[in-house]
């Protein structure tokens, strides 16, 4: 077996870390797609979902909302976006909506799922 010097092992090192920086780089490159791919599909199962999806800041202030429920409420997502949630609901129906959500923002409640009338803009 041929034995190397200390300057052809430094020469080989300095190959194999280029090689491995190289490798890392291609991976995180395909994490990132990766990664980008799924937020893809997550945003076309949000948006194209066959029931009325809304995300709300911690105010009940509508900061996303899927195509489904812009088109149930009558009103474009543009409108209804920055509107409180409470305007849309049903009279009878936003105390125990409100009441969920504080507990939802103030931890009691890790999610909730509610059934509930809203007022739509075309009263059909």
């Amino acid at each position: 077996m041929k034995s190397r010097t200390k300057t052809e092992l430094l020469e080989e090192t300095r190959k194999l870390q280029k090689k491995n920086a190289s490798l890392l780089n291609k991976l995180n490159k395909l994490n990132y797609a990766k990664s980008k791919d799924t937020h893809t599909v997550l945003g076309e199962i949000f948006q194209n979902a066959g029931l009325g999806i809304a995300i709300v800041d911690i105010n009940g202030i509508h900061i996303e909302i899927n195509n489904f429920l812009a088109k149930m409420l009558g009103y474009s997502r543009r409108y209804l976006l920055k509107k409180h949630f409470k305007v849309f609901t049903h009279p009878e129906d936003v105390e125990n909506d409100i009441r969920l959500f504080k507990q939802l923002v103030s931890g009691e409640k890790r999610s909730y799922q509610l059934d509930k009338r809203y007022i739509k803009r075309y009263r059909i």
